[in-house]
């Protein structure tokens, strides 16, 4: 027949689970796994000082070692590439020219982009120029060799 302490670990297990899924700050989610060893300690019938232990042990094993490790991974995979990073290394050719009063036109990828300068200095046609900023949907950018 199980014990109290079984129901204990169950909510530890469950609030810690459900702390992390509010905080997705990858800390309480190592509880949940003490709290589930300690669950099977629990259940094999070891003593309440015994389980207190694993769980604070294994714990804080798990924080200490992999929270940043998996923090890292999370950032890593969830890091999104921006307009700028796809163009910023990029050498663009004028498709029209940019003047006082126009802006002018690159394409990169199949794309035709505005492009303005930062100093609004006109930029002849087939010049290249190379990417600064990009403001909405327009891009700053600079003659190359300047």
């Amino acid at each position: 027949m199980p014990t109290y302490d079984i129901w204990i670990w169950v909510a530890v297990v469950a609030v810690s689970l459900i702390v992390e899924f509010i905080t997705l700050d990858i800390t309480s989610i190592w509880f949940s796994f003490g709290g589930l060893i300690a669950l099977i300690f629990a259940a094999l019938n070891v003593g309440i000082e015994l389980q207190v232990i694993i769980f604070i042990v294994v714990s804080a094993a798990l924080l200490l070692t992999l929270r940043r490790w998996a923090k890292n991974k999370m950032l890593n995979s969830s890091k999104e590439t921006t307009n700028l990073e796809l163009v910023k290394e990029e050498k663009l050719r004028l498709i029209t020219p940019i003047t006082t009063t126009e802006k002018g036109t690159v394409k990169f990828n199949g794309v035709i982009w505005n492009v303005i300068t930062e100093d609004n200095t006109p930029v002849e046609k087939d010049a290249y120029v190379s990417v600064i900023k990009v403001k909405g949907n327009t891009l700053l950018v600079k003659k190359e060799g300047e």
